[in-house]
């Protein structure tokens, strides 16, 4: 369950929006909502943080997200503060003309100022589903130590040109960023070893088999088992074949694709009876290559739908 991975604090990224934010992805009490997954079932406390969702209509800051959680670690006090860009034009209508992302860098970096007046925390973290570089550039190292990112496709790690060291992940659960935050005996924080570090180059070690056993976390196998356990019977059903392999990069003149040509051509076949001759749709949705050997066919299932 999400309790097995033992996150301290979840941010908020466009996608969160895509089924409705306030349901999905945070409850009433700014925490992460109550799921149940098979047998598995519970009710987070882990905070859901961004200090700068607003509801529209009142122009009040969002009940079910946090401007920021203080956390204990070895003794020490750390701000997590949350912050998302104004990314609203990448999400469904319908789903953020309730709410306002007021993603103004000047007023974040003045309320990440009072928030340190206010908790005076050992290390202050600034959280961001956003290219971190330029956020820890808005800051000095009194104010902010480490920045994380998100939201860009790749792994990153640097040092801003304010001295603040930022890290990001990477995409599909690629790998995961890392730093090692140092505090020595007059309290100066230091942050060393930002690091990017890719866990699919060996990507047979990842599948659930017996050679596997001992690399892989029983709890989390167990949930995952269940929640596929839900599902699978509807993701496997083949819905057509292809003879020709789709791919979301697979350029066959140099500007189209053949994930391009699929989806559209699906697209068109569909509405042609309402008149439609032409489509277009954003290639960032795009998540699944089909390879087909030369000669072969491929079934296509829900699941790769």
């Amino acid at each position: 369950s999400i309790d097995s991975l033992g996150y301290d604090i979840i941010i908020l990224g466009n996608h969160e929006f895509d089924w409705g934010v306030d349901v999905y992805a945070a409850d009433a009490d700014g925490t992460l909502p109550a799921y149940k997954v098979g047998t598995f079932e519970g009710d987070p406390d882990i905070p859901v943080i961004c200090a700068d969702l607003y509801y529209a209509a009142s122009g009040e800051r969002t009940s079910f997200t946090q401007d920021y959680k203080i956390v204990e670690k070895a003794g020490y006090s750390i701000c997590l503060i949350g912050y998302a860009p104004d990314y609203s034009n990448e999400i469904m209508t319908s789903k953020i003309s309730s709410y306002v992302i007021k993603a103004d860098l000047d007023a974040f970096v003045k309320r990440v100022k009072e928030i340190n007046e206010l908790e005076q925390p050992d290390v202050t973290i600034v959280m961001a589903h956003e290219t971190p570089e330029y956020i820890a550039d808005a800051f000095t190292t009194d104010e902010v130590q480490l920045v994380t990112g998100g939201h860009v496709h790749a792994g990153i790690y640097g040092v801003a040109s304010s001295g603040v060291t930022y890290i990001q992940g990477d995409t599909q659960a690629k790998g995961y960023s890392s730093a090692v935050i140092v505090i020595d005996a007059e309290g100066k924080v230091s942050v060393e070893d930002p690091n990017y570090t890719c866990i699919t180059e060996e990507p047979e070690l990842l599948y659930d088999t017996p050679e596997n056993a001992d690399l892989l976390d029983d709890d989390v196998l167990a949930v995952t088992k269940a929640g596929w356990g839900e599902i699978s019977d509807g993701l496997n059903e083949v819905l057509g074949y292809i003879d020709t392999s789709v791919q979301k990069k697979g350029y066959t003149d140099g500007v189209s694709t053949t994930g391009g040509n699929f989806v559209t051509s699906l697209m068109v076949k569909a509405m042609e009876n309402d008149g439609v001759i032409i489509a277009f749709y954003n290639r960032g949705g795009y998540r699944c290559d089909m390879i087909v050997p030369e000669g072969e066919t491929r079934d296509v299932t829900v699941g790769d739908i």
